[in-house]
């Protein structure tokens, strides 16, 4: 007997990395964006500050639910990632007051 018969079969999958193809494609989605925008000379500069603003938050929505829900990490690390977010915004949001 050779000693690959008494080895026994990887039956067992190996464990999947992240998936990262889904937060390299919103982030190229969002670099032609704001390139497009700024490139319209014919907007008023703050039409083009807003909208790439607006584009600014969705990339950064996006990658928060891609890691969320699609990136394949880890769970401990996906509630990590979650936290430091969710303690980013809290501290960024403390930092303004707004009047109306």
């Amino acid at each position: 007997m050779t000693h690959d018969a008494l080895r026994p079969h990887d039956s067992a999958p190996r464990p999947l990395g992240i998936r990262w193809w889904p937060a390299g494609l919103g982030l190229g989605l969002a670099t032609a964006l704001v390139g497009f925008i700024r490139f319209q000379s014919d907007w008023p500069y703050q039409q083009r500050n807003l909208a790439t603003m607006v584009a600014f938050l969705v990339a950064v929505g996006w990658l928060w639910l891609w890691w969320l829900v699609w990136s394949r990490a880890p769970q401990r690390w996906r509630y990590w990632g979650a936290a430091l977010v969710a303690m980013a915004v809290l501290i960024g949001a403390s930092l303004f007051r707004i009047r109306g």
